[in-house]
């Protein structure tokens, strides 16, 4: 549940990387305390099998937080930089029945998206499925573009068991954009990402999806850890887990005329005063 005590953003607080220098900053200075690792070292911890536990953590309690994982934690750094952008493509069949299984509470779901890196260019199409155990499992292959992207995904499928679901069934949905902190611990099994920034919109549309003032941290164990300093962290925040999809929210604000979003309701409203949605393609700068 969004229960973070100490603090909530207002409704008309700043984006949440884009508005102040003196925050980005902050960020900036806190992350260059981190000991670093490059690309190679995170093949080692690709946690594709893994268990996830998400936060929704306010933004301004961001610094604290990450200040807390500085001796447990180092931060991917490509190039010097250590806030990566992404940009997501959903993929849905023509009744959003993907996003249905989340909606429903399935406990087995899956999602299917091409995963572009923005700044190194390099782009993956990838299939997550979550199992009745609350495990986590990715597949995914790397790609050089788009169009071979969703050629692609019938052989992923097929790999992936997915066989009930065809090619012809798929559609591009949504196009999600975020900025990107990946730490990975220096103990244990577990990787944590902090997502930023984040905004969407449908393929086509001009409409445009914004979530403002939170930090969605998540935390990937190969196995549950209580002992996590992550855990430890939000504890003092008293932060508690959220089941909370970027795909799912982006959906159920975009398309409320269409699609159920009864589940998502109680989410929504806690949100409300981060969620804004307008005409207008936002920028991805």
């Amino acid at each position: 549940m969004y229960q973070c005590q100490q603090t909530r953003t207002e409704q008309n607080s700043p984006s949440v990387l884009g508005a102040h220098p003196e925050d980005r900053e902050t960020l900036a200075m806190t992350l260059a305390e981190f000991q670093s690792h490059g690309l190679e070292d995170s093949g080692s911890l690709s946690l594709m099998k893994r268990f996830d536990t998400k936060y929704l953590l306010p933004r301004e309690l961001l610094a604290d937080f990450l200040r807390n994982l500085q001796k447990d934690y180092s931060v991917l750094s490509i190039s010097g930089k250590r806030q990566m952008r992404y940009r997501n493509i959903y993929y849905d069949t023509t009744d959003f029945g993907l996003y249905k299984q989340h909606h429903n509470r399935r406990k087995t779901r899956s999602k299917i998206r091409c995963r572009t890196y923005l700044d190194s260019a390099t782009s993956f199409l990838e299939i997550k499925n979550k199992n009745n155990k609350d495990m986590t499992d990715k597949h995914r292959v790397r790609v050089g573009e788009l169009q071979i992207c969703e050629r692609l995904i019938p052989s992923l499928l097929n790999d992936f068991g997915m066989t009930a679901l065809s090619f012809e069934q798929l559609f591009a949905r949504i196009c999600v954009y975020y900025q990107r902190i990946s730490l990975q611990s220096l103990r244990h099994q577990e990787r944590v990402s902090i997502d930023l920034a984040l905004n969407a919109n449908p393929l086509g549309s001009s409409r445009s999806f914004k979530l403002d003032g939170l930090a969605i941290v998540e935390l990937k164990q190969n196995s549950l850890n209580r002992e996590s300093p992550v855990y430890q962290s939000m504890k003092n925040f008293q932060c508690r887990s959220e089941a909370f999809s970027k795909y799912c929210i982006a959906c159920a604000s975009l398309y409320p005329d269409t699609i159920k979003t009864n589940s998502f309701k109680p989410i929504l409203s806690r949100l409300a005063g981060h969620i804004s949605v307008s005409n207008g393609v936002p920028s991805h700068a």
